[in-house]
């Protein structure tokens, strides 16, 4: 029983010392995994991406936005901006992409009721305008590069 006591007492100790540690670790590791996605984001946008490419720019910044919330950085709220009017743009353009797919589908479900297929191209044609309006937003965020650490 005191050998146990004794065990206890060790490992009390170890764990009190090692507690600092661990937090020190816990942050740096965080730290460098926001750094890390910072980096790729960049370089996504540095090597001028295409519309393909940018649902997968737009989830790298949704985590580098959460890696974000785990530090105390405050040297990147230019970025911070930036990135989330980036991510809403490219959101607010894949939304519409999604959207005429499926209309293109209902074009293919109705196509021999003539009154529902004009309906459909008609709201074909104004997402179309929509999404070239959409595209141009990220095209113009893109351009900008805000880039900075």
């Amino acid at each position: 029983q005191q050998q146990t006591h004794l065990f206890k007492l060790e490992l009390k100790e170890l764990i009190d010392q090692l507690t600092d540690f661990v937090k020190t670790t816990n942050s740096i590791l965080a730290e460098q995994y926001a750094i890390d996605l910072f980096a790729q984001i960049n370089k996504i946008i540095l090597k001028d991406c295409n519309a393909s490419q940018w649902h997968d720019l737009r989830k790298r910044i949704k985590q580098w936005q959460y890696a974000c919330n785990w530090i105390d950085e405050k040297d990147w709220n230019l970025e911070q901006a930036y990135f989330q009017k980036l991510q809403e743009a490219i959101g607010n353009w894949h939304d519409i992409e999604t959207i005429q797919q499926n209309l293109v589908a209902q074009h293919k479900a109705y196509s021999n009721q003539i009154e529902v297929l004009m309906e459909l191209t008609k709201a074909s044609q104004v997402l179309e305008k929509s999404n070239k309006l959409r595209k141009r937003e990220v095209q113009e965020l893109l351009a900008r590069k805000v880039i900075s650490i």
